[in-house]
């Protein structure tokens, strides 16, 4: 095998290619093994800098996500409110016994969706499914 000879690109001095190694700053460049030497230890001496000065940063307290209350709700519970009445209001038909609920301002006329028929009856909504969460 044919022995080249290239210079190095940080200090120019000559040097067999088989003893250039890469310049682990840049990466592209071939540097002769004295040269490495001395830019790798600048380069570790750095990452031990580095990494002490990311111990000493705070570190960031992680709180848990809390699901929001609604309003209405927490209201209720500060006024010691047990049942809330909803602003739906709860309809029955009273031939197929469907029964769904509207938003009190939805315009709704007297035949069932599930049917057809002109036989709803309303009915008040109470929310109970938070009133466990309260204590009862």
């Amino acid at each position: 095998m044919v022995d080249v000879k290239i210079s190095c690109r940080s200090c120019g001095k000559k040097g067999s290619m088989d003893n250039m190694k890469y310049d682990p700053e840049i990466r592209k460049n071939l540097i002769c093994p004295e040269c490495y030497a001395s830019k790798a230890a600048k380069l570790e001496k750095g990452s031990k800098v580095k990494s002490s000065l990311m111990g000493m940063q705070e570190k960031k307290e992680i709180r848990p996500v809390e699901k929001p209350v609604p309003v209405r709700e927490r209201l209720a519970a500060d006024m010691g409110i047990k049942n809330i009445v909803s602003d739906k209001v709860g309809y029955v038909c009273g031939n197929c016994k469907y029964s769904f609920s509207r938003n009190k301002s939805f315009p709704l006329n007297d035949t069932c969706p599930n049917c057809g028929k002109q036989s709803l009856q309303k009915r008040h909504i109470v929310h109970h499914d938070w009133v466990k969460d309260l204590g009862e």
